[in-house]
């Protein structure tokens, strides 16, 4: 930002003082390209130890490789969360079948969410 006394200069300057930039001409000399940055880090699942319906939304309490020493460390997730992990979800439903889970229905691909069974 400019200072008030310059408020009628405009900040911007002229393409002509600009110049191509030049690479650095050392003999013998080699630079490692940059480590690929990341984005979002996939953390690892240990197990999945509970299921609820929040605002008609199933969720899943997930325990995290990471922290799986500290169980206040467990978060609630949403199932969109977990689309890597379908085996854990599918044990979790066995193991405890009257939680809320994902059903699909045979006539028609939408996704029910609830407790009652869909044959």
């Amino acid at each position: 930002m400019l200072p008030s006394q310059w408020k009628y200069i405009h900040p911007g300057f002229h393409i002509s003082p600009l110049e191509p930039f030049k690479t650095l001409t050392i003999p013998n000399w080699y630079q490692e390209p940059p480590p690929p940055i990341m984005i979002e880090e996939e953390w690892e699942v240990c197990q999945i130890l509970d299921s609820k319906l929040k605002q008609d939304k199933l969720w899943y309490l997930v325990e995290w490789k990471r922290f799986s020493q500290d169980p206040k460390r467990s978060t609630w997730e949403p199932i969109e969360n977990l689309k890597n992990f379908p085996e854990l979800v599918k044990d979790l439903n066995q193991l405890y079948p009257d939680n809320p889970r994902q059903y699909y229905s045979r006539s028609s691909l939408s996704m029910v969410l609830g407790r009652e069974k869909i044959l």
